[in-house]
C-alpha cells in the first residue's frame, strides 16, 4: 500500500495574490452594501433642500437596491464574456459618475436616475463579480460530489439514531426510578415490611 501523500492535491491558481483579490472583493462588497444605507444620513438635508417627504426620499435607496440586485444577470453575462476585472472597473466608473452627477441634481426625480439607476447599476457590476471571484474552484466531478453527499447523509442519520437511543434509554431509566418497589398482593411498598420488622413495637404486635 503506498504511503499517504501530505502534499495538497490542488494548488490555488493565484497563490498569495489571491489574498489581495479577497481584500479587494471585501472592499467592493462593503461599499455595495454601505452606499444604499448611507443615504439615510442625508435624509433631513435632502428633505429641507428639495422640500419632499420621507417616503419620496426613501425611494432613492429602494431603487438603488432594486437595480443592484436586478442587474445581477446582466453582470454575470458580462463577467462570463469579458472577465471580472473589466466589469468591476466599469461598475466603479458608473457608480462614481452617478454619485458625482447627483451633487448637481435639482429634484428628487433626478436623484432617482443618478443615484438609483446609474449608481445601482454600478454597484451591480461591482457586487456580483466580487462574490464570484472569491469562490474557490473545487476540482471534483459529479460522482465525487454525489458520494460526499451520500456519506454526509448516512453520517447524519447515524448520529440521529444514536441520539434517539440515548433519549429512549434516559426515559426508561427515569420511569424505572419513578416506579415504587412492591412485594405483596396489595401493592404496598416493599420497604414498609422491612420497617415493620425493624421496629420493636411492630414486632410485638405481630407476635
Amino acid at each position: 500500500m503506498p504511503p499517504a501523500s501530505t502534499a495538497p492535491q490542488y494548488t490555488p491558481p493565484d497563490g498569495e495574490w489571491g489574498w489581495v483579490v479577497v481584500f479587494g472583493a471585501f472592499i467592493s462588497i462593503g461599499f455595495s452594501y454601505a452606499f444604499p444605507k448611507a443615504i439615510t444620513v442625508f435624509f433631513k438635508e435632502i428633505q429641507e433642500i428639495f422640500h419632499t417627504s420621507y417616503s419620496e426620499i426613501a425611494w432613492i435607496s429602494s431603487i438603488m437596491l432594486a437595480v443592484m440586485y436586478a442587474g445581477g444577470p446582466m453582470s454575470s453575462v458580462l463577467v462570463n464574456k469579458y472577465g471580472s476585472r473589466p466589469v468591476m472597473i466599469a461598475g466603479g466608473i458608473l457608480c462614481s459618475f452617478g454619485m458625482i452627477v447627483s451633487s448637481f441634481c435639482n429634484s428628487v426625480l433626478e436623484l432617482y436616475i443618478c443615484i438609483g439607476v446609474v449608481g445601482g447599476l454600478g454597484l451591480a457590476f461591482n457586487l456580483q463579480p466580487a462574490l464570484t471571484m472569491i469562490g474557490f474552484p473545487v476540482p471534483w466531478d459529479l460522482s465525487q460530489l454525489w458520494s460526499a453527499a451520500q456519506f454526509l447523509s448516512v453520517h447524519l442519520l447515524e448520529e440521529k439514531k444514536i441520539e434517539e437511543e440515548k433519549q429512549k434509554a434516559l426515559k426508561n431509566a427515569d420511569s424505572k426510578e419513578a416506579e415504587p418497589l412492591t412485594n405483596n398482593e396489595n401493592g404496598e411498598p416493599a420497604n414498609r415490611d422491612n420497617k415493620a420488622l425493624d421496629d420493636p413495637s411492630e414486632r410485638e404486635t405481630n407476635i
